[in-house]
């Protein structure tokens, strides 16, 4: 074959180099890509687990603490001052109950000063006294229930500001933040639920399950290309109250409190003890 045949054939081996170099520049440019951003997304979604955990922990406190008499816990319903809103002013705080039988006690003195005409005058200022009495003791419970207010917004304030400045320093758009945290799981029909044994002398009082979820789209170039339009990412935890027990006899939790697998995954079985466990109580959103 002449030296025409020769040259056709090096034309063509250095053809098919050229198409190899077109086809795999783009997909090492793009696995290049995934390498930067893959790291990134794994910090963002570790960021929003630690978010959960926080909240969690936050939320049993939170049910211990707060209640009608701030002595007896809040084992349902919306809890006051729970981020990211420190401004539900319209949810139970402490003391309102006691409050209120105040208000209900000052008015019935109230009737009965002025619907009773006494024989005895002298008796009238006793009556005003003992409304006076109870005038200052709804004076005091206002007083003890703002000052408590404070302190559950000023709390709450401090883990709003920690939580949503983490979560945007990796990307996580704050505002797109949504959840759930739940009854106490005391409350739960179930049996493997607390108060039970954790470990050898450690007793769970209390938990409350908490999950988040998020967009995660401000994480940089590298990530934009890979996924331009942001993805979701989402945790759950169950926070715990725990208290040294070694006399009380109760079962075990086992497996009911863990909603999380070795791998740091969630346990989504529809047998499994905890996830029957965290779906037998009511929620409330977050935002609530």
């Amino acid at each position: 074959m002449g030296p025409h045949g020769r040259r056709s054939r090096r034309d063509e081996r250095g053809g098919a180099v050229s198409l190899w170099v077109v086809l795999m520049v783009p997909v090492s440019a793009f696995a290049a890509l995934v390498a930067m951003a893959g790291p990134q997304r794994v910090a963002a979604e570790s960021s929003v687990q630690d978010a959960a955990e926080d909240l969690a922990m936050l939320a049993v406190a939170w049910r211990d603490g707060q209640g009608a008499n701030a002595v007896v816990g809040a084992p349902q319903g919306p809890l006051y001052a729970f981020p990211p809103e420190c401004d539900n002013d319209g949810q139970p705080t402490p003391f309102d109950t006691s409050i209120e039988t105040a208000q209900v006690q000052i008015g019935g003195y109230q009737a009965r000063i002025v619907n009773w005409t006494p024989r005895d005058p002298l008796t009238v200022p006793q009556l005003e006294t003992e409304r006076d009495l109870e005038q200052d003791r709804h004076d005091q419970l206002v007083d003890r229930r703002d000052e408590r207010r404070g302190d559950w917004k000023a709390a709450c304030e401090l883990v709003r500001e920690s939580v949503l400045r983490d979560l945007g320093y990796l990307g996580v758009n704050a505002g797109s933040l949504q959840g759930f945290y739940s009854d106490s799981l005391t409350i739960s029909p179930v049996t493997n639920k607390p108060p039970c044994r954790a470990s050898p002398g450690t007793m769970v009082e209390d938990a409350v399950h908490v999950a988040l979820a998020a967009d995660w789209q401000h994480a940089g170039w590298a990530a934009a290309q890979v996924w331009p339009e942001g993805t979701r990412v989402a945790a759950e935890s169950i926070g715990r109250l725990s208290l040294p027990d070694t006399a009380n006899p109760a079962i075990g939790c086992g497996e009911s409190l863990a909603v999380l697998d070795e791998r740091g995954r969630s346990r989504l079985g529809p047998s499994d003890p905890s996830r029957e466990l965290t779906r037998s109580v009511p929620r409330t959103l977050i935002p609530g």
